[in-house]
């Protein structure tokens, strides 16, 4: 955090762009009871209330004056730092000077420039002018090097998703304002954001668990549209049969016996099962859960009623057979958000 808050204080912004629409279904949200989550080019993220009232995009078909009490994410291209697009171009172009030294230091320059410089050098790759083709496919390569692929994008378009369509274009607002406890009141550049997304208040919800998609491999995970949040409680109720061995297609029929190895959401047998010699903390057939695409996954079962640890969205997955076929079936399961006081 304390990283994040150095370069966070006192930041401003400069933005430009294209369009295409598209119809999306989705809740309105409440920006100041949830905030948003805002994340950064470094990778971190923060919560955040957006003090910001609308937006102004450029788009193919002009102007559009967004409201933020509209906005539900907004996905950042790439934006450069104030005066920094004229260097990356002049840079690009001293690729091809004649002077050793010269090349060799606008080269350099790129490479420093990383992330911010990466579209414009891609392009500069594919010139018609060979030194400098040569030296940008150069740049190119050391800065894949030095940088992960998350962090090295071309789309310099914004994606700014509403609660009745997505549009594509350049922010023109000059800055982002936002509000944390730590923090304060911020302007941030839109060359520090990654991402913003507003974090909307769950109602129940239903979904329905295929073990075929979702339970025949051990990262085959339902993204629910439910988003636990801290201070909270969660119910889960689920049930339904999967079969382990499906026959008849998978159709979940069969004669006397066949369905003995067709369970519940709390999953196939008793304890442990033991597969290839080794003790599996999880039952095949079990329904779980986890908050977040990289959190520690619980046992959900026909019943579940806690506080996560971590707040995002919740996944849900079906333990898969350890007979090395695909599970048939579904679990239908309820997802119900309750207060501290439940």
């Amino acid at each position: 955090m304390a990283r994040t808050a150095w370069w966070l204080v006192g930041l401003g912004v400069l933005v430009v762009g294209s369009v295409s629409a598209q119809q999306t279904v989705a809740p309105k949200k409440d920006v100041e009871d949830q905030g948003s989550e805002v994340r950064l080019m470094d990778g971190s993220a923060i919560r955040m209330v957006i003090l910001q009232q609308q937006l102004a995009v450029q788009t193919d078909y002009g102007l559009l004056t967004v409201p933020i009490k509209d906005v539900l994410r907004i996905d950042f291209g790439v934006h450069l730092p104030d005066g920094l697009e004229p260097k990356i171009a002049r840079a690009i172009e001293l690729l091809g000077d004649q002077t050793y030294k010269v090349r060799e230091d606008a080269l350099k320059s790129l490479i420093g420039w990383g992330p911010y410089a990466y579209p414009q050098v891609h392009r500069a790759a594919k010139s018609n002018v060979a030194e400098v083709a040569k030296r940008a496919t150069v740049a190119l390569e050391r800065i894949r090097s030095k940088h992960s692929a998350d962090k090295l994008r071309l789309r310099e378009d914004d994606v700014i998703t509403t609660t009745k369509f997505t549009m594509v274009g350049k922010i023109m607002t000059p800055h982002v304002k936002v509000t944390n406890e730590t923090l304060g009141e911020l302007n941030i550049e839109l060359s520090r954001l990654r991402m913003i997304r507003w974090i909307v208040r769950s109602a129940e919800t239903e979904v329905t668990v295929d073990a075929a998609k979702h339970g025949s491999q051990p990262n085959q995970w339902l993204e629910t549209e439910f988003e636990f949040q801290s201070g909270g409680k969660l119910g889960i109720a689920a049930s339904g049969i999967v079969d382990l061995w499906p026959v008849n297609g998978g159709n979940m029929g069969g004669g006397p016996g066949m369905a003995a190895y067709r369970c519940s959401p709390n999953g196939y047998g008793q304890g442990q099962m033991m597969v290839n010699g080794m003790a599996q903390q999880y039952r095949p057939g079990m329904l779980l859960g986890r908050i977040g695409e990289d959190g520690q996954p619980f046992i959900v079962g026909e019943n579940y009623e806690g506080s996560p640890a971590r707040e995002g969205k919740l996944y849900l997955h079906i333990v898969p057979s350890p007979w090395n076929c695909d599970s048939a079936g579904t679990y239908k399961v309820k997802i119900t958000p309750r207060s501290a006081a439940d």
